[in-house]
């Protein structure tokens, strides 16, 4: 497998970190049962609904005629908002603090009985 070529396309908010325009092509060709890993970085703006971000992953294999012949997968990655979403401490005094500044973009209450 030669030619490993990694690329999504950009929604609004979500974008591949990329060091020039286009896919971004891996440093490494694999062997017959060899295995490598490569980690990349996105780029959020915001998120406040799930999104997919959607992309491809393009490579060539020899075929036995001693031609490439080249395969595609497209893939899809759930970018799901709890993913983004981080638990911190508050004391009461900081939430009757955070609740009084206006601040927050949106509120919501519930009584139980």
């Amino acid at each position: 497998v030669s030619n490993i070529k990694f690329d999504v396309s950009d929604s609004i908010n979500t974008k591949l970190v990329r060091s020039s325009p286009g896919g971004l092509l891996l440093p490494f060709c694999l062997s017959a049962g060899q295995t490598n890993s490569f980690t990349i970085s996105l780029s959020l703006q915001s998120i406040y609904i799930s999104q997919k971000l959607r992309g491809s992953v393009t490579y060539f294999i020899d075929n036995p005629d001693g031609g490439k012949d080249e395969k595609i997968i497209n893939f899809s990655l759930p970018l799901n908002l709890a993913l983004f979403i981080v638990s911190a401490p508050c004391s009461e005094s900081q939430f009757t603090e955070l609740i009084a500044s206006n601040s927050l973009g949106a509120a919501g209450s519930i009584s139980l009985p």
